[in-house]
């Protein structure tokens, strides 16, 4: 993986692993609502969107819409709620350039809980996206972030039944999933401690790190 694939922030991490999306070959790319900010991108995707790096693009502020597309991304945004999956064409200006994009689109998690758009051009200027397979792709990524959606489902499950202090945490060792032995211990529902580090959850409790009993 390019080491230039970061994030704009922690907050901006998605909440399941996208490395299952990398392999295929239609451009793909997660849209941040609230920053307006592509935030995840494969390959495929950046070279659409004629970007020099992934930090390049990420940091490409798109908050230049119509009140049309906004509206239209907001009644997206309610149809993902619902677990749908949206089919749609738009006009993108990648780099100034004017394109034509049918794109399936769906909801996908991100580690602070919201819901960014997760875009499969389809058909690009008219023409599908890998030829007779763009369907089976499209299949293909449906069935992997269902797949990754299981998986996570499973771990959250195992670890909000046991009583044991469990936490996940990123590079920057800030918290992306706190169970509910963790929330019982500390005192702290998962939705406030979601995004702190441990040290910054331990000062939000009053915990005075300067005694060897509070370090303890």
């Amino acid at each position: 993986m390019p080491s230039d694939r970061t994030d704009l922030t922690p907050q901006h991490k998605l909440a399941i692993d996208p490395a299952g999306w990398l392999l295929l070959r239609d451009p793909i790319w997660a849209f941040d609502l609230k920053c307006n900010r592509v935030v995840w991108a494969n390959d495929a995707a950046l070279a659409f969107w004629r970007a020099e790096s992934h930090a390049e693009l990420y940091a490409r502020d798109m908050s230049a819409q119509s009140d049309v597309t906004r509206a239209r991304l907001a009644e997206f945004a309610a149809r993902f709620a619902q677990d749908e999956t949206v089919e749609a064409t738009w006009t993108l200006y990648p780099k100034g350039v004017e394109q034509t994009v049918r794109c399936r689109c769906s909801g996908v998690r991100m580690a602070d809980g919201r819901t960014a758009v997760l875009v499969h051009a389809i058909e690009i200027g008219g023409q599908a996206r890998g030829g007779a397979s763009a369907a089976g792709s499209s299949d293909d990524l449906r069935a992997a972030r269902d797949q990754l959606a299981q998986t996570e489902a499973r771990f959250r499950a195992f670890a909000d039944v046991g009583s044991d202090w469990l936490w996940e945490s990123d590079e920057f060792h800030r918290i992306t999933h706190f169970s509910m032995g963790a929330w019982d211990h500390y005192g702290v529902p998962a939705d406030q401690a979601i995004g702190l580090t441990r040290t910054e959850l331990v000062a939000k409790i009053g915990v005075n790190l300067e005694t060897p009993e509070s370090r303890e």
